[in-house]
């Protein structure tokens, strides 16, 4: 699925901004390097939704950012930890997989899931997780957002154990760059 189709699934405005936000930032068939991935330009707002994932050099997941959103509603700060730690989610695997997934094909991924949040309730949440290069050019952090669906906020049991509504885009190409090849930003659209 290429980026505007991509784009166009993603029903969540902040959802869609972060994916704009990434897509513009996208090189000539690469993804964004960290580094020049300044997330102060997001609009405020979506700031406590972040989140920010490196994969060490032992190849576990360790949340270096998670934010004051995610902390709030699942009931622990997760940065400094790894994601096969996380007790809590009986989706853990499931997560990890999707997530090395997009290291391996450096290709975003968009989906939801019902989540354990405090006090045994679970809620429905989308999360979108991007790929970021280091210095070195390689695919090694993931970058994201998580956006909790308000008229299923809280309930007893999942709906649904395990991701669900899976969208997968295309790697980045040159032709989503600007569809001539050259190196102008890799969008279509503003973000935020």
């Amino acid at each position: 699925m290429n980026y505007d189709e991509f784009e166009d699934r993603l029903v969540d405005p902040d959802v869609s901004a972060v994916f704009r936000f990434w897509r513009i930032r996208c090189g000539l068939g690469e993804s964004p390097t960290k580094s020049s991935f300044l997330p102060d330009r997001l609009p405020f707002g979506i700031w406590p939704n972040l989140y920010l994932y490196e994969r060490s050099d032992n190849g576990r997941i360790l949340t270096l950012l998670s934010g004051t959103a995610l902390v709030r509603h699942f009931g622990c700060d997760a940065t400094g930890r790894y994601l096969d730690e996380d007790t809590i989610s009986a989706d853990v695997r499931e997560r990890i997989r999707l997530m090395e997934g997009v290291l391996e094909s450096e290709r975003p991924v968009f989906f939801r899931a019902d989540l354990p949040a405090r006090e045994e309730k679970y809620h429905s949440c989308s999360r979108l997780v991007l790929p970021l290069r280091d210095n070195g050019a390689n695919v090694r952090y993931l970058f994201g957002v998580v956006t909790f669906s308000p008229e299923l906020w809280e309930y007893d049991v999942p709906r649904r154990s395990g991701a669900r509504d899976i969208l997968w885009a295309d790697a980045p190409s040159v032709e989503d760059a600007d569809g001539q090849g050259t190196s102008q930003p890799a969008a279509t659209r503003e973000a935020g």
